[in-house]
């Protein structure tokens, strides 16, 4: 009810379960004792395509180098995160029985996940592999991306071995003498 004043009314949207698309409808006003009565107003709602997620990693390759035999190299770390919009739900894969990332999988809005990549040189010889790491999300724009992992074993050193001599050779009492250390062929730490 209104006496020549003018009322306001809220009019809301509820978009959930609609696509992308343009909607029409319209709202209709009536008073049985009003001349000009129905008013109509017509209502146009335009919902657009939320762009999809897109995957980012911090490198395109990772590289490993070791010695055949030896210890497993040092692993590294591959961050990931949804650079586009909405929510990213990805998971990782290799091609590599010596490659291994953990976690798997991750969820990202915009904040990076951390996933280690580490290498198992067990039974591996001499030589240089080449891997694919894959991360996946049918929904992201650039659906898959990969990363690429190169190992590099070394051989074996050969001829390892310490040699000692003593400068002079024999000497009375307070004679100064110098012992010089030779190592040849060793890659690892010797106390």
């Amino acid at each position: 009810q209104s006496k020549g004043g003018t009322k306001s009314h809220t009019v809301s949207v509820n978009i959930s379960g609609l696509n992308a698309g343009s909607y029409k409808a319209e709202i209709t006003i009536s008073d049985p004792d009003a001349s000009n009565s129905p008013q109509a107003i017509n209502v146009t709602l335009n919902i657009s395509q939320q762009s999809p997620p897109q995957i980012w990693t911090n490198t395109k390759n990772l590289s490993f180098e070791a010695t055949a035999g030896g210890s497993d190299p040092s692993s590294q770390t591959l961050r990931i995160k949804n650079s586009g919009d909405g929510t990213l739900n990805y998971t990782i894969s290799d091609d590599a029985s010596w490659l291994t990332i953990n976690p798997a999988s991750g969820s990202s809005s915009g904040g990076e996940n951390r996933h280690t990549v580490s290498v198992d040189i067990d039974g591996l010889s001499q030589g240089n592999y080449s891997g694919t790491i894959t991360i996946t999300d049918p929904d992201a724009s650039n659906n898959p991306k990969q990363v690429n992992v190169s190992l590099e074993l070394s051989s074996q050193p050969s001829g390892n071995k310490i040699s000692i001599s003593c400068i002079p050779s024999s000497g009375g009492t307070d004679t100064v003498i110098s012992i010089p250390i030779t190592i040849s062929g060793n890659q690892k730490e010797i106390k």
